[in-house]
């Protein structure tokens, strides 16, 4: 049995096949609400977006919400989208483009984690080592998401945001994960922004799709909450790029995807997690986690003398700022995964 199944995941037509099969009815659920809620704007109508995430299908696979593909996690946040429209191709080629990891994990390399029999792209080299060491498929790197795809609005539009707005303050605010629910102190964490960075006109605070119905929404500090959407629209990365162009300066306590975002988008980048954050993330994720949130304080904290190289040479590590490609690099990796893909099936 066991050599079936490795059988049909080497593959990966019928690999996906298989999938589209066993989860249809996981797969329709999902793309019915995700056509539903793709249509609301949760930058500018927060709460009409938190209101339809209460309509959310029940989680029937009690781990993950998520497109049951073979290049599932490639549909994530509307990265592969972006990438394949960046670079001219339709989303026929999802298939054939190697897998996007979705964002720079918290934790350490884990190569269990990666168990389709296919190539990956990540954005940093972070993992290259690793990768080496433990996987036989090639690892393609492309640098920072964000580099892909436009912002929803318009300039003009933007600008007129902007005028409204003032002098914006961006927080991200700690996202839990769906196998494992955190308590976010909302209230705590707004309570000392504004005597920490100086003369803000605005607040806008970030919430993950998935923790907006438990955060409750204040009214103080004249704050806007906002969204980036659902994590199956591909308009997601798009939202995010808008919110943080929005801003002026983007304020962490917890180590995320959309540092290295903030900082390819020339963003002033501010980390002030409290003593108590580093226990926690170690309790919770892992030692790593920790460490990386404690070096990401050391180079972007408040009374930080870290050099602008120094800086880049974190951000680079994980995002891969030297790693972007051009449109006809992505279609060669595009080409070159396609070209691997049916070779193991016998054409050449």
């Amino acid at each position: 049995m066991h050599f079936f199944v490795k059988l049909i995941k080497k593959n990966l037509y019928i690999y996906d096949f298989a999938l589209r099969l066993r989860f249809s009815k996981n797969n329709k659920a999902l793309k019915k609400f995700v056509s539903e809620i793709s249509s609301i704007d949760p930058i500018l109508d927060y709460k009409s977006f938190v209101v339809a995430m209460k309509k959310i299908p029940s989680n029937r696979l009690s781990d993950v919400y998520s497109i049951k593909r073979s290049f599932g996690e490639s549909l994530l946040y509307g990265h592969g989208e972006c990438v394949l429209k960046y670079a001219g191709l339709s989303n026929s080629s999802l298939k054939y483009l190697p897998i996007l990891e979705h964002g720079v994990p918290y934790s350490e390399f884990d190569s269990t984690k990666y168990k389709v029999n296919n190539a990956y792209i990540f954005q940093g080299k972070n993992n290259d080592l690793n990768w080496k060491k433990t996987k036989k498929n090639p690892a393609y790197y492309i640098g920072p998401y964000i580099h892909y795809c436009d912002c929803i609005y318009s300039q003009e539009k933007m600008n007129q945001l902007k005028r409204e707005m003032g002098n914006t303050l961006l927080i991200f605010l700690p996202h839990s994960i769906e196998t494992k629910q955190f308590s976010i102190d909302v209230k705590n964490i707004l309570s000392g922004i504004k005597d920490v960075c100086g003369n803000i006109d605005t607040i806008l605070a970030c919430v993950y799709c998935m923790d907006c119905i438990n955060i409750p929404v204040i009214q103080d500090y004249n704050i806007r909450f906002v969204c980036a959407g659902f994590k199956l629209d591909s308009l997601f990365v798009s939202r995010l790029k808008t919110i943080i162009e929005l801003s002026d300066i983007v304020y962490y306590t917890s180590f995320s995807s959309s540092i290295g975002y903030a900082f390819y988008l020339k963003k002033h980048i501010i980390c002030n997690p409290n003593n108590n954050d580093y226990a926690q993330v170690e309790k919770e994720i892992g030692k790593e986690s920790s460490r990386r949130l404690a070096l990401f304080h050391s180079l972007f904290g408040i009374s930080s003398t870290s050099t602008n190289e120094e800086k880049y040479a974190f951000i680079n590590y994980y995002w891969g700022l030297d790693q972007i490609k051009t449109k006809e690099e992505i279609r060669l990796i595009v080409k070159e995964n396609k070209k691997r893909i049916r070779r193991r099936l016998g054409f050449y």
